[in-house]
């Protein structure tokens, strides 16, 4: 997905799209079309791996056919710089999360909590 730590999911099932046995020509074609699917949509997505992905979708393309990567990487260099710029944005705030920590609930008075128009405003948000 779309989490930020998802970038080694993304990796792990590109391999093993790729792994997957094709016998005839036609599983080829459909093992090619999956595996570049799922590079195109993990090259748009806001994680720490989509540099990395996008130098394994460029060698890909590639490999498949240099003609036809020049065109699909112009369209999609683009829309990688984009969710490259969302990802460095979103790494900021993520740095300063720490992940290992416990959630704990708000505290705050009890005079607060049981004012009727702090908790209408609470519930308004």
């Amino acid at each position: 997905g779309m989490d930020v730590a998802s970038g080694p999911v993304w990796l792990e099932y590109i391999s093993f799209l790729k792994s997957a046995p094709a016998v005839t020509p036609q599983e080829e074609s459909q093992r090619m079309t999956a595996v570049r699917k799922a590079f195109q949509k993990a090259i748009l997505a806001p994680i720490h791996s989509v540099e990395q992905l996008w130098k394994e979708y460029e060698s890909f393309e590639n490999s498949v056919s240099r003609t036809l990567a020049k065109g699909l990487l112009a369209e999609y260099q683009p829309k990688h710089y984009s969710a490259r710029a969302v990802y460095r944005e979103r790494k900021k705030y993520w740095e300063r999360i720490d992940t290992n920590m416990l959630a704990v609930p708000p505290t705050g008075s009890l005079k607060a909590s049981s004012n009727p128009l702090t908790n209408l405003c609470i519930h308004c948000f």
